[in-house]
């Protein structure tokens, strides 16, 4: 994974994220306290540049949810700078 600010964690998780109020599922592949990277189930049309909203879900029903600016994205999913 190269040299990070960051260090990436491992971290297969399904999410539900979305981008321009359209929502959307996805796996987790790795996250850190600087951006995630999120394998999409299907190709979802979406940009560098844009933001998007990722809600992680625990088994103690509490969520987490993370605001991210896309910094490149293909049909295989994304990966995002945390913003908030």
């Amino acid at each position: 994974m190269g040299k990070r600010k960051h260090p990436r964690n491992i971290f297969n998780r399904k999410v539900t994220f979305s981008v321009e109020a359209a929502s959307y599922v996805g796996t987790i592949d790795n996250i850190s306290t600087g951006g995630v990277h999120v394998i999409t189930d299907q190709p979802v049309k979406m940009k560098a540049g844009e933001d998007v909203t990722i809600t992680l879900g625990y088994a103690d029903s509490k969520t987490d949810i993370k605001v991210g600016r896309i910094i490149w994205a293909d049909d295989s999913g994304f990966g995002a700078k945390f913003i908030s």
